[in-house]
């Protein structure tokens, strides 16, 4: 089976749940009698998201559920044989992929051994012979590592002793990611990876594809859950964008 690597913000899934809204004094389901969601209704919500490239073209519809929040759908698809759902509002305005009850949010922990990470494919963003060295798997079209890149701008603006080395590894559900990040690789230009993040123009690549293949096959040897992922020296993980502080008190281990 195909592994299917989402962005860490907008394409993560639910497990397939029965879900249900607690009951009232009257002990009918709040709001949901008055709202309806057809089947072709959710049919055409679910084309609309794999037209814009934030679900894959093997997802089909199966089913609609009373969501985990109040005003919400769950509408459950299969992609590639795994069942998942996510959320749709009453106002079917709003794409929600994901919901965690906070008591289940705990910390992630996970390493990895840096020395099985060839950084040979990497574009390096800071100096050489930075102390600390963060390595970065990205994907120029996923929102989250947008917001990471400037993060890091700021980072490095005041930060000599900090490098990143940036690991392009686009996800197959964005359609335009892979041709732009292997130009960026072929060029290995600030610029250019400015440009990608900013959904600007990308030349055409100049190189063949063999770095970014390589960069790929790297993350999927460590089973890279998604992106931005980075890694630190001592080979600790940290997913998803954050605040310049935030990154900046993980890189130095507070």
């Amino acid at each position: 089976m195909k592994k299917l690597f989402l962005c860490i913000i907008v394409t993560m899934f639910l497990p397939v749940a029965s879900f249900a809204f607690p009951p009232d004094k009257d002990g009918e389901k709040s709001c949901a009698k008055c709202h309806t969601l057809s089947t072709k209704e959710a049919e055409t919500i679910l084309q609309k998201l794999k037209d814009a490239g934030m679900l894959p073209p093997s997802a089909r519809f199966k089913k609609i559920e009373p969501g985990p929040v109040k005003g919400t759908w769950a509408m459950v698809c299969e992609i590639d044989g795994r069942k998942t759902a996510f959320l749709v509002d009453y106002a079917k305005k709003h794409f929600l992929p994901q919901v965690v009850p906070l008591d289940a949010v705990k910390p992630q922990l996970r390493k990895v051994d840096r020395a099985k990470i060839s950084l040979k494919d990497a574009m390096l963003l800071g100096a050489q012979d930075a102390k600390k060295k963060v390595i970065v798997f990205t994907d120029p079209d996923c929102p989250a590592c947008r917001q990471l890149h400037e993060a890091i701008k700021k980072i490095l603006a005041s930060r000599k002793d900090i490098s990143f080395s940036i690991m392009m590894f686009p996800l197959p559900q964005h359609k335009e990611a892979y041709k732009k990040a292997q130009a960026v690789l072929c060029s290995k230009s600030a610029s250019l990876l400015d440009d990608a993040y900013a959904g600007k123009a990308v030349p055409a690549p100049t190189c063949p594809s063999d770095q970014l293949e390589r960069s790929i096959a790297v993350g999927k040897a460590i089973q890279l859950d998604g992106t931005p992922t980075m890694i630190r020296d001592d080979g600790m993980i940290f997913i998803g964008p954050r605040s310049p502080e935030m990154i900046l008190q993980w890189i130095d281990g507070k």
